[in-house]
């Protein structure tokens, strides 16, 4: 590989045209983009491969986009919501949802990175220069790069060095394999929704009639559920919830399988760019929303960081508004919906009861297969909302939330993915509901 040398650095020091922080997807995905489309030399710090099986669910048609293909373990034609006394089960018709091994898909990135070099090494401190960033790594190593792409993650490496805000509101989970199960149709991935179990979801995932994964989530704003009170809540769930009772009720939890994880969940943080500097998937709060994938933002944030990248060197210009594109596309794709997830998250979190979701279910059976998909694939207008959600929407329920919920993240934040979320043709709904809202 060959590596541009700045005048502003040491001749020990190794030098890259672009640092990325962070060998998850959307590091990772960064990488490969890079690699393939351009002749930069790239330099990738990060805490080394990946090991266990961590499965998660998302889109087939975006895994697809980015020829991951060979990452997908399970395909999925249906999704079941369930309640307490409510269910919806929606047959696609086709392959819509799929699980995929994350530790296969990184592996994949990672040999189509293959201009890249890969680093071991934990980010602990980093400074400007004229040029671009150096950073350092908990040995004294010393790395520098024209610009750097944070796909740190949960760790919000760069915010941490620049004393930026990251994204306070955490969505926290642990999962795990169950074997001796009896899945009556493994083509359903199934969320039960119950604040008296969490306040996000359990789930099952089949991997075949007798294997599946289930897993918990929690989301909390500036707090942590801890790993041990999340495995109580994950076998509770496991023995009480009565709609499961035929496939878990003499199911084995694997220990040894057992992942515990926390992400940023809806919460985009006010800029992904600066001069030398962008922000992509989680550590840019890039998180979708409902059902919680992942996956698929941080794939998408670093390929669109990757791409804003390509153009600054092609113009030979780091300046934030030579980077702010990434930003742009990324709020094209997903962001321009936000401001209806950040609204119902609150709601969801703090004022939800299983009667609430009781009704909700009862309302996404009325719903068309589209419409059902649009909403559960982080596109929901504000239409939508109104649609499923009015009966919650009343004038002081709404008044909490802004003033209270929000306020804890900072009108700011929401003002500004309001304002974003305008280009949704369907904001003039939510207006009347909202008022306060800025949109």
């Amino acid at each position: 590989m060959s590596v541009v040398v700045y005048s502003v650095v040491s001749k020990t020091m190794k030098k890259y045209d672009v640092l990325i922080v962070g060998n998850g997807p959307a590091g990772m995905m960064a990488a490969a983009t890079l690699s393939e489309e351009t002749k930069l030399s790239v330099g990738v710090l990060g805490p080394g491969v990946f090991k266990g099986r961590n499965i998660k669910g998302t889109s087939i048609e975006d895994i697809t986009a980015f020829g991951l293909e060979k990452s997908i373990i399970a395909r999925n034609t249906k999704l079941g919501m369930y309640s307490r006394a409510e269910k919806c089960v929606v047959d696609f018709g086709k392959e819509r949802l799929c699980l995929v091994d994350l530790g296969r898909l990184l592996g994949l990135l990672k040999r189509r990175a293959d201009r890249a070099d890969f680093i071991k090494a934990e980010v602990v401190d980093g400074r400007r220069v004229p040029d671009g960033i150096i950073l350092v790594d908990a040995k004294g190593g010393e790395y520098f790069g024209k610009v750097v792409i944070d796909g740190s993650g949960n760790s919000f490496v760069m915010a941490r060095l620049f004393h930026l805000r990251a994204p306070k509101a955490s969505f926290h989970c642990v999962s795990a394999i169950c074997r001796n199960c009896a899945i009556a149709d493994v083509r359903e991935l199934m969320l039960y929704m119950d604040p008296a179990v969490c306040n996000a979801a359990f789930w099952i995932y089949p991997l075949d009639k007798k294997t599946c994964q289930v897993g918990i989530g929690e989301i909390n704003i500036g707090t942590t559920t801890s790993r041990g009170s999340l495995y109580v809540s994950l076998r509770h769930a496991m023995r009480k919830i009565d709609w499961f009772s035929d496939r878990l009720g003499n199911a084995v939890l694997d220990k040894k399988s057992l992942v515990f994880g926390h992400k940023p969940v809806i919460e985009p943080v006010e800029k992904m760019y600066m001069d030398n500097l962008v922000f992509a998937g989680d550590s840019a709060g890039q998180g979708t929303a409902l059902v919680g994938d992942g996956v698929r933002p941080a794939l998408y944030g670093g390929y669109f960081s990757a791409k804003a990248v390509a153009g600054a060197f092609d113009r030979q210009s780091f300046t934030a508004a030579d980077l702010k594109v990434s930003e742009d596309l990324w709020w094209e794709r997903y962001g321009k919906y936000e401001a209806w997830y950040v609204i119902l998250r609150h709601l969801v979190i703090k004022h939800f009861k299983s009667e609430d979701w009781d009704e909700v279910i009862k309302r996404l059976k009325a719903v068309d297969v589209e419409t059902f998909w649009r909403i559960m694939s982080s596109q929901m207008t504000g239409d939508d909302l109104i649609k499923l959600f009015d009966f919650k929407l009343a004038e002081d329920v709404v008044a909490v939330v802004v003033d209270a919920d929000v306020g804890a993240l900072g009108e700011a934040e929401l003002d500004h993915v309001a304002v974003r979320s305008g280009a949704d043709a369907h904001a003039e709904g939510l207006r009347v509901v909202l008022p306060d809202v800025g949109v």
